[in-house]
């Protein structure tokens, strides 16, 4: 069909009076469609410009308006999710999460807060777990983390169902997204510890010192009142430090156990990522 086209093009003449555009996708061009993105771009300036309404042009401003980084939306999915998991909204929760690990694959590791919220932080409570509740934590977890089982899946099925097999395709786990990662952009756990980063090291040692003290100042604090709870005894001044409510806790384990190995040597990523502050604002002020 769109052979039939390209010969049609170049054998019958130009419908509109505009000038010949030689180019290879020329038959595939609308002449309304130069119209409607000159509208786009300068707004209504001729007159024959009205002769179109201005739905195409308001959808098109739409979809550009939207951000073309993945980081945006990564950064965008999750405080909703935290937001939604503080009260216990866990479906909703889920459906961010789930849409944050559609754009990178370390959203994975946003299940541990279901799991936090679900099992971990009961347990620290003192209260009785019942299958259900680690059944159903199980469930949500192995939902966000679906979108990357399906990436890799669905490399597997394409390229390790033939005679000549990638090397990746007998690793365990048999992930082409860590394959590509590691040979096209050198990404691996301490590959950036190398002697040409060492200024960036020295740059980021200040907030990572702080970072360190404070988790281990809050992990101590917390440790206590999980011995107290435990032993029975009553706990004093519980609400006495803001910083060391038990409800920090998961965040700051997704900064100082994953996401800070796993980003080390990047001195940007010594920063806590923007949805875990926005988290610990909440969580603070309630």
């Amino acid at each position: 069909m769109f052979a039939s086209l390209a010969v049609v093009h170049h054998v019958l003449p130009l419908f509109n009076a505009s000038p010949r555009i030689q180019t290879s996708s020329s038959p595939y061009v609308r002449w309304d469609a130069l119209h409607l993105l000159a509208i786009t771009n300068a707004g209504y300036r001729c007159e024959n410009h009205w002769a179109f309404l201005p739905g195409v042009s308001f959808l098109t401003n739409l979809l550009r308006s939207l951000p073309t980084e993945v980081g945006s939306y990564f950064l965008f999915l999750p405080p909703i999710s935290h937001l939604y998991a503080v009260q216990h909204h866990w479906i909703r929760a889920t459906l961010c999460f789930i849409l944050a690990s559609f754009f990178r694959s370390n959203g994975v590791l946003l299940a541990g807060y279901l799991v936090w919220g679900l099992v971990v932080q009961p347990f620290l409570d003192g209260k009785q777990l019942s299958f259900f509740k680690i059944a159903y934590s199980i469930t949500l977890s192995a939902c966000v983390t679906a979108p990357l089982i399906y990436h890799n899946y669905s490399a597997y099925c394409l390229f390790c169902n033939i005679h000549n097999k990638p090397q990746w395709c007998y690793r365990i786990p048999p992930s082409i997204h860590t394959h590509v990662q590691a040979n096209y952009w050198d990404v691996g756990f301490l590959r950036y510890w190398t002697p040409s980063q060492i200024r960036n090291f020295v740059i980021a040692a200040p907030p990572l010192v702080l970072l360190i003290t404070f988790s281990v100042q809050h992990i101590k604090i917390s440790f206590l009142g999980f011995r107290i709870r435990l032993n029975s005894v009553k706990e004093t001044n519980k609400e006495e430090n803001p910083f060391a409510m038990p409800s920090i806790t998961p965040y700051l384990i997704h900064w100082s156990v994953l996401w800070g190995p796993i980003s080390l040597g990047i001195p940007p990523a010594y920063l806590i990522p923007k949805h875990i502050t926005t988290s610990l604002q909440h969580t603070v002020r309630s």
